[in-house]
């Protein structure tokens, strides 16, 4: 972002001490970033600090074009707050595949300024193929998001028109050092016990994203995979089409939110949850923008100092909602198109548009192509989750030197399942006064519950395995909650909805003497299990698109 000699030579030092505080406080100052949020976006931060200060360098000595380091600092930040928990194997996938599609995205950008049409369909197919390859598991799932992060990336500063072969191996080599530097950052992080190591080997077993089965209730016979693909060609193709026709200066914004909002459909009400979020967060965003761009002048140092802060906010934010991200991201765009010269309100204001646009041809796109049901994701994710608990209690029981590995696979399903929580939490908002029934969130807040019950439990039972032993009768008709909750989610069973309703009160607990932690998580347990039951028998599950 800064082509001037004389700005890389103010800014280099300044960076280089920037990451190494950065870098201290992530790994030393644990009293003064008590949240792992926070701590995961200083980390994040500190490696696209880093990576950007070195493709700076690069930039400054083999007098390359501005875009290079622009996309190592994309890269940088839509693979920061990714990285944590990579294996060595995900590592050696990131580094074989990342340099190889950059170079690849580079290729297509220029086919993008030399021939539209063919550049603009090469690139909705390509992302298209990336979540299509999902269907394959975690390993391909991570070398999709190393092919799409460069190709979005093209979508924020493009590449010059003259650009050839060289600058695409000026490409991967920008991206290979932006992922090294994100890969060291996060190891040395965890290594320091700054963040904690992130689990994955849970991961692999519970279905992945391609694998949910909507078998009942859909015509069609392709796999949600399939269909996600092709809503994201037929969405980032669209917006294409129309981004040119109506916004030829600002096509690229419409192409962007129409990737962001189709990616990880989780259903349709998650993209129409998503696309509302994203143009809430971009009319903030650009709000903010507008008033902050007329302080720095084009090329002032300082801007790219308010882009990283900006961009720390985003990270940090994420997790909270999506909406600050899309505000934050909105945010720093503005005010990097603004370091190159771009500003006014009409500018702002047509971004906003195409922002707009982008959102609705994505919406669109997922719910009339090839539809994913939120209810089937919903039900699928259930009962991922409730067989995992039931797998708990069998381990109780017989195995429990499986208890470890089993709690982790519950969490995991449960994680699953609060990924498509905040969509349902907004339907029972609107939705509470005219459906008084049971709602999907009721189940989520319900084994969300039972994880904290069987978390506990699993915890006792590993420091002292005999200590069960008169537990077994409340077991038991735990475990018969939990099988009836199983055939009530699969349709195989129908209670009595005139004597049962989800605020009835809860039938009693076997007998036990809770006279010690172990006793009163297994009551809790039992007595969420019966929840289950009863808000799965309600017919509010199947009201959800």
């Amino acid at each position: 972002m800064l082509p001037a000699n004389s700005s890389a030579a103010v800014l280099m030092p300044l960076l280089l001490r920037a990451t190494a505080s950065l870098t201290t406080l992530a790994t030393r100052g644990r009293s003064l970033l008590t949240s792992v949020e926070l701590r995961a976006a200083v980390v994040a931060t500190a490696g696209t600090l880093a990576s950007y200060g070195s493709v700076l360098l690069l930039e400054h000595r083999a007098g390359l074009h501005v875009d290079v380091i622009v996309l190592a600092v994309a890269i940088g930040a839509m693979l920061g707050p990714t990285r944590r928990g990579d294996d060595q194997r995900d590592r050696l996938v990131s580094f074989a595949v990342l340099p190889l599609s950059a170079a690849a995205a580079n290729e297509i950008a220029t086919l993008m300024s030399r021939h539209p049409p063919a550049g603009d369909t090469l690139f909705a197919l390509g992302v298209g193929a990336a979540v299509w390859l999902r269907r394959f598991g975690p390993r391909f799932a991570q070398s999709s998001t190393m092919v799409t992060v460069p190709l979005v990336a093209v979508l924020i500063a493009p590449v010059p028109p003259d650009a050839g072969v060289v600058h695409a191996l000026w490409v991967a080599a920008a991206a290979t050092i932006t992922l090294a530097w994100i890969t060291a950052v996060h190891w040395l992080a965890e290594r320091l016990g700054c963040l904690p190591p992130a689990r994955r080997e849970a991961v692999g077993s519970v279905r992945p994203e391609g694998a949910m089965a909507e078998r009942r209730g859909l015509s069609a016979r392709l796999r949600p995979s399939t269909r996600m693909a092709v809503q994201m060609a037929a969405s980032v193709g669209l917006a294409f089409a129309l981004g040119r026709a109506i916004f030829p200066g600002h096509w690229n914004w419409s192409v962007l939110t129409g990737y962001i909002v189709c990616s990880g459909n989780r259903g349709r009400a998650d993209v129409l949850y998503k696309g509302l979020l994203r143009v809430a967060g971009a009319s903030v965003g650009t709000a903010a923008a507008a008033g902050v761009i007329g302080l720095f002048a084009p090329g002032d140092p300082l801007a790219v100092v308010a882009i990283f802060a900006v961009l720390f906010l985003a990270t940090w934010l994420r997790p909270f909602s999506y909406a600050y991200w899309a505000g934050c991201i909105t945010a720093a765009l503005a005010l990097l198109y603004g370091y190159f010269g771009e500003t006014g309100f009409h500018l702002l204001r047509e971004r906003l548009e195409a922002i707009l646009l982008g959102a609705v041809l994505a919406i669109v796109a997922s719910w009339l192509i090839l539809p994913i049901k939120t209810t089937n994701v919903f039900r699928q994710r259930a009962a991922t989750a409730l067989a995992a608990l039931s797998d708990i209690l069998t381990a109780l029981r017989s195995q429990q030197e499986e208890l470890g590995r089993r709690q982790r696979r519950f969490a995991t399903a449960v994680a699953g399942l609060e990924q498509i929580e905040p969509p349902l939490r907004a339907h029972r908002r609107l939705f509470a006064r005219s459906r008084p029934c049971a709602q999907p969130v009721d189940v989520i807040d319900a084994l969300r519950s039972c994880r904290l019950c069987t978390e506990t439990i699993t915890a006792i039972v590993v420091a002292s395995p005999g200590s069960v032993g008169d537990l077994a009768p409340i077991m038991d008709d735990t475990s018969r909650l939990v099988a009836e909750a199983r055939r009530t989610l699969a349709g195989r069973h129908t209670p009595d909805r005139s004597s049962q309703h989800f605020d009835d009160p809860q039938r009693p607990s076997p007998a036990v003497a809770p006279s010690d932690r172990l006793g009163l998580a297994m009551i809790e347990l039992h007595s969420t299990a019966g929840q289950l039951s009863r808000f799965l028998s309600t017919a509010g599950l199947i009201r959800m698109r």
